[in-house]
């Protein structure tokens, strides 16, 4: 993990309050739906099994809010990183030229933050609107979030991910990543795969050769697979990338994409299957917002914020670890009723195990599943 400066109070004799302790009480105020508040986090640091659990002293309100501007966030996203690298490598396939592991979804969020915080002002829409954004890179070989930057509502996804590049990992985008072509080859010069959507209505094309179509192709749907140039004119014009159009009958319009992937890598219908799958983020999103949402804020500046995302991140890491797959509602609702004592561990092991069982049946074809079951009650 890479070394980042510590404040010089950390070391102090008179401070109670260390990161470690700060970082801890974010996590237990997502976990636990009781606390709804600042003032709610640092009255539960006052029980003694809280004290006990976590190895913290009481906390004041004053020494909680002057602590996001001494520790930095950067340190909880690399324990994120951390983390992700640490899991098991997924067995799932995506293609026959193509490491699964190298795989990223790359998409933003936005949450709306309190018209205090002047600071992430985004937009003036009548009146001023005030967001954060994570950009985030979502490993679709398994479902964690690889990384990610938060940043005001303001900062362009193209130039986000500009931060992020790292030779080897292919990038799966919408149309906000594909609109600029000088951008797709920079990509291509960093030593990165991509496979971008295109805005059709603005696309300018320039057929460079035409590639055969096989039936898996036809069955994807997919109608053009071209090397092209893109732009209007010989002087604009950056390239060469490969073109792919997918149109099937229940689509409302045609899907443009662009990829610097040659046949021999990845097929037209891999790249059409592949695109599909980054509709995965945007369930992540809503999942990440309902089921471990950041209820209240409870730190204003920018870095308090981050903190409480990289956190929100962690727990959905350290779930997904756990369970084998992102707990639905209903496991949450059970690991609540454990922080409250109202559920044993072994109520909670044994929720764990039915978690598991829905999730193999989920994953199995219907008709296995029918065959199975009437081999077992032969």
């Amino acid at each position: 993990m890479p070394s980042h400066p510590v404040h010089p109070s950390e070391h102090d004799p008179r401070r109670t309050l260390h990161q470690r302790d700060y970082f801890s009480l974010f996590l237990l105020g997502l976990f636990n739906p009781v606390i709804t508040s600042m003032r709610a986090l640092c009255q539960t640091s006052t029980l003694r099994r809280t004290q006990s659990a976590l190895g913290t002293m009481p906390v004041s309100l004053g020494s909680f809010s002057e602590a996001q501007s001494l520790f930095e966030a950067q340190l909880l996203k690399a324990v994120l990183e951390r983390l992700c690298q640490d899991m098991p490598a997924p067995n799932k396939e995506f293609g026959t030229g193509i490491d699964p592991r190298s795989l990223r979804v790359v998409d933003s969020t936005l949450w709306y933050v309190l018209p205090r915080m002047e600071w992430a002002t985004w937009r003036r829409n009548y009146k001023n609107q005030r967001a954060v954004r994570l950009h985030l890179k979502y490993r679709l070989s398994d479902g964690v979030p690889a990384t990610g930057i938060t940043a005001k509502g303001t900062l362009c996804e193209r130039k986000a991910l500009r931060q992020q590049l790292q030779a080897g990992e292919f990038y799966i985008g919408d149309r906000n990543y594909g609109q600029d072509y000088d951008y797709l080859q920079e990509l291509s010069a960093a030593g990165c795969g991509f496979l971008m959507r295109l805005r059709q209505n603005q696309v300018c094309v320039q057929t460079v050769s035409s590639l055969p179509l096989s039936a898996d192709d036809v069955a994807a749907g997919v109608c053009r697979d071209e090397w092209v140039m893109l732009g209007r004119t010989a002087r604009y014009q950056r390239g060469e990338f490969r073109l792919i159009v997918v149109d099937r009958p229940d689509m409302e319009e045609p899907v443009w994409l662009v990829s610097n992937q040659a046949p021999e890598q990845l097929a037209a219908a891999e790249l059409a299957t592949l695109y599909r799958q980054r509709w995965e983020v945007e369930g992540f999103f809503r999942w990440l917002k309902c089921l471990l949402p950041c209820r209240h804020w409870l730190a204003e500046s920018e870095n308090g914020v981050a903190i409480q995302i990289y956190s929100a991140l962690i727990c959905a890491v350290l779930l997904t670890q756990r369970l084998g797959r992102r707990p639905s509602k209903r496991m949450l609702e059970m690991l609540a009723f454990q922080q409250m004592q109202e559920a044993s561990d072994e109520e909670v092991a044994e929720a764990l195990r039915l978690e598991h069982l829905r999730a193999t049946r989920a994953r199995q074809p219907r008709y296995g599943r029918l065959v199975k079951e009437r081999q077992a009650t032969r």
